[in-house]
């Protein structure tokens, strides 16, 4: 207590002039309206600012729950634009038809059989021969071993390896990776791969020479797989050269995914895999 005493000894010139100063300021915005409004709008204006970083404040903090809404609402949509795609296939085979038989019961439709689930890269691998991610959901949040990998833009790979809480996935920019592509608008499909060197292109292999192709034409997923379904954006045709030998196309493809930006991905479960993977198995058709 007396340092305190002692501390306010020495500043008692400075807080004399303070008080002072508040009192005259005091009688001068009392007294004088011109002041008193200026006075006003300045307090009005600092507050205002205050609320302004005050509410910047917060919404930067806010940002991950937001963008969790948003990846959320954008699995919905995709989901959606799924089962609409779906029944727009059906639905055209039987446009020559009466009106009166082109209602199909909902339980002869095609289900696409694909959900979305939101995942986080936490790591992400370039500039090797044999790329990997590895994201922050796993087995408790569904996901499993052969899982397709794919962001807004294209896609990005295939999971591999599955804990409860993390997976890894097989990025496209990897050797082994493989998949099983088609150009839009046509009915021919080949394989795609990555051969190292340039993470931006890709090759599209057994195309053959008779179909008609351009640079620029959009290559997507074929479907032929339980992994992905048609359609998805894989990338467009930057140049192309003939193999008079084997009578097929070598394709180079820009992909239209970027790897290294990669940040949030989603991992495509399709509910009839296990269904489908049990029939060829006992057919052995595709062994």
């Amino acid at each position: 207590m007396e340092r305190l005493f002692q501390l306010l000894f020495k500043l008692r010139n400075a807080l004399l002039f303070l008080i002072l100063e508040i009192i005259s300021l005091l009688f001068l915005f009392n007294n004088n309206r011109q002041q008193q409004e200026v006075y006003l709008t300045f307090v009005q204006d600092l507050a205002a600012e205050a609320q302004v970083l005050r509410t910047d404040f917060f919404a930067y903090f806010n940002l991950r729950n937001e963008n969790e809404k948003l990846l959320y609402h954008n699995q919905k949509l995709r989901e959606a634009y799924l089962k609409i795609k779906s029944e727009l296939e059906t639905y055209k085979y039987f446009l020559p038809l009466k009106p009166e038989y082109r209602l199909i019961p909902d339980s002869l439709m095609p289900k696409n059989g694909f959900r979305f689930i939101p995942c986080q890269v936490i790591n992400n691998t370039l500039e090797r021969s044999y790329n990997y991610l590895t994201l922050n959901k796993g087995y408790k949040n569904g996901i499993q071993k052969g899982m397709g990998i794919i962001t807004d833009e294209g896609v990005m790979g295939m999971i591999i390896a599955v804990s409860e809480n993390h997976s890894v996935a097989m990025s496209i920019l990897n050797k082994n990776f493989r998949l099983s592509a088609k150009i839009f608008g046509e009915n021919f499909f080949g394989s795609i791969s990555w051969k190292g060197g340039n993470p931006a292109y890709a090759t599209l292999e057994y195309i053959p020479l008779h179909v008609d192709i351009r640079k620029g034409d959009t290559i997507v997923t074929s479907g032929f797989s339980s992994i992905f379904p048609e359609g998805y954006m894989i990338g467009i045709i930057d140049h192309f050269e003939e193999n008079n030998e084997d009578g097929f196309y070598e394709i180079s493809v820009k992909l239209n995914s970027a790897p290294g930006k990669a940040w949030h991905v989603y991992a495509l479960a399709n509910v009839y895999r296990n269904e489908i993977d049990t029939l060829e198995a006992q057919t052995k058709i595709f062994q």
